[in-house]
């Protein structure tokens, strides 16, 4: 039973302190737009650039990591990555 003397403040300063919370979140504008943040990210915010040199109407983009770490020669088959006995 005393243990409630501990439990029951203990609660009522959690739930002040999400109300607290909850109040700050709706006066900083947090709650204004829920839709969308949701949707922009299905958007693309502008056209990707083309590679240096690349023609006019190429569909080829620019790497993202660099043509030094981008690895040159066939690629190697299916027998040697997965070790089959065929």
């Amino acid at each position: 039973m005393s243990v409630l003397f501990l439990v029951i403040p203990l609660a009522l300063l959690a739930s002040a302190a999400a109300v607290v919370a909850f109040i700050w979140a709706v006066n900083r504008g947090q709650l204004d737009d829920l839709i969308t943040p949701a949707h922009r990210m299905l958007e693309d915010d502008q056209a990707r650039p083309l590679a240096a040199g690349a023609p006019p109407g190429s569909l080829e983009p620019v790497d993202s990591v660099g043509a030094d770490s981008v690895a040159t020669g066939p690629a190697p088959s299916g027998a040697a990555v997965f070790g089959s006995d065929g």
